[in-house]
């Protein structure tokens, strides 16, 4: 059976990896940010020191203004499944951050 891997226009991913960089000469481990709109192929990266939540939002806030908005549907990678499992509370903290750095909704 062939099932066919549909994203629809304005869909966008995210999530954090992990790869090793070299800054001023030394080799360190950078954490980054990946926000792609798989319709288009369009993809954003940015890379922080840590994982952090300032990173979390500050990740999206850069994505929604590189893809100038784009992006009705949103899908959040492992670190969004991590908190709301670790912790009730502090997913409720990740959100409220989060709404902090959120961008106005855009109104058709």
């Amino acid at each position: 059976m062939f099932v066919p891997l549909v994203h629809p226009p304005g869909h966008a991913q995210a999530d954090f990896g992990e790869a090793i960089g070299v800054i001023g000469g030394v080799a360190c481990k950078i954490h980054f940010f990946a926000m792609d709109l798989p319709h288009s192929d369009a993809i954003f990266v940015v890379g922080y020191p840590a994982e952090t939540t300032e990173a979390f939002c500050d990740g999206h806030v850069r994505a929604f203004a590189f893809f100038d908005g784009s992006g009705s549907c949103y899908r959040g990678g492992f670190f969004l499944a991590k908190v709301v499992v670790s912790d009730a509370q502090e997913h409720e903290t990740v959100v409220d951050r989060f709404r902090l750095y959120a961008p106005p909704t855009r109104r058709s």
